[in-house]
């Protein structure tokens, strides 16, 4: 089973994602951050990225924590499309391969708020948040969307800027993965 950690930068994916791999004993792989790159560059490393987890599934552990997939590339492309010139350019369709690939998959949807994400880009980063709050919450609801479109076993969306702590979130996430695996 893999477990997809997928959100907007700052909202505490990869903080989540070491946690609930530590708590659960699934080794964790890391995606980059993806690239604001223009429609056809995107394309092809958005199929590339799909052809990637198809393969991925096939030679990896059956238990995983990926932190970020395609969907990253998706949405990230979607913003760059629609926000940054106007047009909507690439229309990402999962083939029936890829969207059997998800079917084991759980889903983890992080998400925050525009106030907290600046404040965590700032502290880790050292520089200011580069999107402004319009252009992040097309991107917060664009994940949301595409999760949309694939047979997860579960989706479970977890916002990051409550009084819980990440060790208590994290706590939660795990459980819920114990149960889907039935232990």
């Amino acid at each position: 089973m893999q477990i997809i950690f997928e959100g907007p930068d700052g909202c505490g994916k990869t903080t989540l994602a070491e946690l609930v791999s530590k708590k659960i004993g699934f080794p964790i792989y890391r995606q980059s951050r993806p690239c604001l790159a223009s429609s056809d560059l995107w394309h092809d490393m958005y199929k590339d990225r799909q052809l990637n987890f198809i393969a991925l599934k096939k030679i990896v552990p059956l238990n995983v924590v990926l932190d970020r997939w395609h969907i990253s590339e998706m949405v990230y492309s979607q913003f760059s499309n629609t926000m940054r010139d106007g047009s909507r350019v690439v229309e990402p369709v999962f083939d029936a391969e890829v969207a059997e690939a998800y079917f084991d998959c759980i889903l983890v949807n992080v998400r925050c708020g525009y106030k907290t994400v600046c404040e965590r880009v700032a502290k880790r980063d050292g520089k200011p948040y580069e999107f402004t709050e319009e252009e992040f919450n097309f991107i917060k609801d664009e994940f949301t969307t595409a999760a949309d479109t694939l047979p997860f076993v579960k989706m479970i969306h977890v916002f990051t800027d409550s009084e819980a702590t990440s060790e208590e979130i994290s706590d939660l996430i795990a459980s819920v993965v114990r149960q889907t695996r039935g232990q």
